[in-house]
C-alpha cells in the first residue's frame, strides 16, 4: 500500500505546534505509517525541528505565504494538508487546494485540506448596531445546519476576512474535487512547559506544546490589557456567550490537538467516512459555554492575586476602546472576538469519539500561567 503523505502548515504557531506534537506522539498505526512533513521558513528552524523530533519529521522550506506558485508545487506532493497558518490568508489557502488537485489527478485518489477557522465567523455583532443574524438564542449544529449558506449570506451583507477565507477555500475545493474540512473553534486556552520531545508532554499543562508560539490569542490580550490599564476590562456589558468546555472550561489546546488527530485518523483509516466535507464540512470543537464577563473576571482575579493591579474589579469599555487595547484598533475583530455571542453544538466530533478531558482546574490555572508568562516579560 502506498504510504500516505501529510503536510502541516503553521507549526510555529500555537495550534499548529501543538497539533504537530500530538501527531508525532500518536499511537495509531495509520499515523505512524504515514509520512509527516511541515512547512517552515528559515534554515534555523529546520535544525530545531530535527533536534526535537528526529528523522520522523520531514521539514520543507518556503519563502512565505505570498509565494503561492511554490505552495501549489509543494502541496501537489501530499495527500492531506492541515492548514494551520493565518486563517485570513485566502491566497495561500487556495494555493494549497490547487496543489492538492494536481495530486488528485496524478494519483487518482481523494485528497484532503483540513482548514483552521473559528466560530467568530458565525457570531453576532451586538455593539456596532449591525443587528443581523444570528439571534442570541440560536445554536448552530454542525451535523444539521447549513453553515456554508449561512456564512455566505452573512458575508454578502458584511465581509469578515476570516469568513471570506474559509468560504473561498471551500469554493476552490468544490471546483477542483479536493475534499475540504473546516475545524471551527471557540476561545482556546492552555499553557504547558512540556519539552520539545514528542514523548514528554503531560496532558493539560500550561502552554501549547509547540516549539515557538506556546500561548493562545484572546486570554493573553486581556491579561496584557489588564496589566497595562491597571484594571481588567470587558468590552460592552460582557453578556456575550461563547462555547467552552466541560465544567466551565474553554477548549483546551491539547483537547483540540486530539480532535485534529482524530480527524486525520478518520481520513487515513476510514477514507473520511465520519467526516462531512465541502459545504457541509464544518466541525465544532466546543461543548458548554462562558460569558465574556466570566473571562474578564478570571483575568482580574489572576492579575490581582499576582500583585500586578490593586483590585479585581472589571471595568466596562466601549467597542472603540476595546479595539484600541485588544486588536490594534480593528473594531470588527474586537466585537466578534471579545464581545459577541456564538453557541454551537459539535455532533461531528462525537462521531469521531472525541472526549475533551480538561476541567475547571486547567481553566483556572490557565489564567494564572498567562499572567506569569506576561509578568516575566515586563
Amino acid at each position: 500500500m502506498t504510504r500516505k503523505k501529510i503536510l502541516l502548515t503553521g507549526v510555529t504557531g500555537y495550534i499548529g505546534g501543538s497539533v504537530l506534537h500530538q501527531l508525532l506522539r500518536s499511537k495509531h498505526p495509520s499515523i505512524q505509517e504515514a509520512e509527516i512533513a511541515c512547512l517552515v521558513r528559515g534554515q534555523d528552524r529546520v535544525a530545531q525541528l530535527h533536534n526535537a523530533f528526529g528523522s520522523r519529521l520531514k521539514v520543507v522550506l518556503f519563502e512565505g505565504l505570498e509565494d503561492t506558485a511554490h505552495l501549489v508545487e509543494i502541496a501537489s506532493q501530499y495527500d492531506v494538508v492541515f492548514n494551520m497558518t493565518l486563517g485570513y490568508h485566502l491566497a495561500s489557502a487556495v494555493a494549497f487546494v490547487k496543489g492538492l488537485s494536481l495530486r488528485r489527478v496524478h494519483t487518482g485518489r481523494d485528497v484532503w485540506l483540513v482548514h483552521t477557522s473559528g466560530v467568530s465567523n458565525l457570531a453576532d455583532q451586538p455593539l456596532s448596531g449591525d443587528h443581523i443574524e444570528p439571534s442570541p438564542d440560536r445554536e448552530f449544529n454542525d451535523s444539521e445546519d447549513d453553515i456554508y449558506t449561512y456564512e455566505k449570506r452573512r458575508n454578502a451583507r458584511k465581509r469578515y476576512i476570516q469568513r471570506t477565507t474559509e468560504l473561498g477555500m471551500i469554493d476552490a475545493g468544490l471546483e477542483s474535487g479536493v475534499k475540504t474540512v473546516v475545524l471551527m473553534s471557540p476561545l482556546i486556552y492552555g499553557v504547558s512547559d512540556a519539552s520539545t520531545s514528542p514523548q514528554s508532554a503531560e496532558p493539560h499543562g500550561q502552554v501549547g506544546t509547540g516549539l515557538w508560539n506556546k500561548r493562545s490569542l484572546q486570554v493573553p490580550r486581556l491579561v496584557r490589557a489588564a496589566i497595562t490599564e491597571g484594571q481588567a476590562i470587558v468590552v460592552g456589558d460582557g453578556k456575550g456567550v461563547w462555547d467552552n468546555g466541560t465544567s466551565f472550561a474553554a477548549v483546551h489546546i491539547e483537547d483540540l490537538a486530539r480532535l485534529y488527530e482524530l480527524t486525520l485518523i478518520d481520513i487515513l483509516s476510514k477514507d473520511g467516512a465520519s467526516l462531512p466535507t465541502g459545504k457541509q464540512g464544518a466541525i465544532f470543537s466546543a461543548h458548554r459555554r462562558h460569558t465574556w464577563i466570566d473571562v474578564s473576571q478570571a483575568v482580574a482575579d489572576a492579575v490581582c492575586k499576582a500583585g500586578l493591579v490593586d483590585g479585581n474589579i472589571v471595568r466596562t469599555v466601549s467597542l472603540a476602546e476595546g479595539a484600541r487595547l485588544l486588536t490594534g484598533g480593528v473594531e470588527q475583530v474586537a466585537e466578534l472576538g471579545f464581545a459577541s455571542t456564538c453557541k454551537t453544538r459539535g455532533e461531528v466530533a462525537k462521531r469521531l469519539d472525541w472526549h475533551p478531558s480538561a476541567g475547571i482546574e486547567a481553566w483556572e490555572q490557565g489564567f494564572v500561567e498567562e499572567v506569569d508568562a506576561l509578568r516575566s516579560k515586563l
